[in-house]
């Protein structure tokens, strides 16, 4: 599909449409997580910062990408590869929200009311892999079609977890106590037995 606009005439491969569907695909998930999980209203919203700034380093970098591939084309094996990172990372973070932390996930860092310390499945390994997925669906998205600007948003992505996650775990020490340092004792923040 070819469109001409004040002068400028831009193709729309079948790379660029394989790429919107797989983001539609991507934000109709993120959507209804997001729907499913609606704050406490009483709870204070600690963190809003950085759930900007995952947001904002989303769209910047989803927004590049699509038009790198109208500008430059793509590699084919970066496009597959990154679509299965970028789709198989989002299926594995909504399956943890879903179904490891059912109701008591917020998007916040503040821990939702009524919440209880989630210590089993993954958890029994690692302390954030909801933030280890998102880096993943981050890595995805600039392997689509690699380029500067989401190269960029990965590093402001992963900058903005390391600030928040300190912030986080403050906040689940004072809210579960002794248990939550007993669980930091035997946990990985990311990568069991590395950090």
């Amino acid at each position: 599909m070819t469109i001409s606009v004040f002068g400028l005439t831009w193709t729309f491969s079948a790379w660029f449409w394989a790429y919107l569907a797989v983001v539609t695909v991507r934000n109709v998930a993120e959507w209804w997580e997001w729907r499913r999980h609606v704050p406490d209203p009483e709870q204070p919203r600690r963190g809003t910062a950085s759930v900007w700034v995952f947001n904002l380093a989303y769209a910047f970098s989803s927004t590049a990408t699509g038009a790198w591939i109208l500008l430059r084309g793509v590699e084919p094996a970066w496009f597959v590869a990154g679509t299965i990172f970028f789709l198989g990372a989002n299926r594995v973070r909504r399956r943890i929200l879903h179904g490891g932390l059912a109701g008591r996930w917020s998007p916040w860092t503040t821990p939702r009311t009524r919440a209880t310390l989630q210590t089993e499945g993954i958890y029994a390994h690692i302390r954030h892999p909801v933030y280890l997925t998102g880096f993943v669906e981050s890595l995805g998205l600039a392997l689509i079609c690699p380029n500067p600007v989401s190269w960029a948003c990965l590093a402001l992505d992963i900058a903005a977890v390391l600030s928040r996650v300190p912030e986080e775990e403050r906040e689940l020490e004072a809210r579960h106590g002794d248990a939550y340092r007993a669980y930091r004792k035997r946990t990985a923040r990311f990568f069991p037995g590395v950090w």
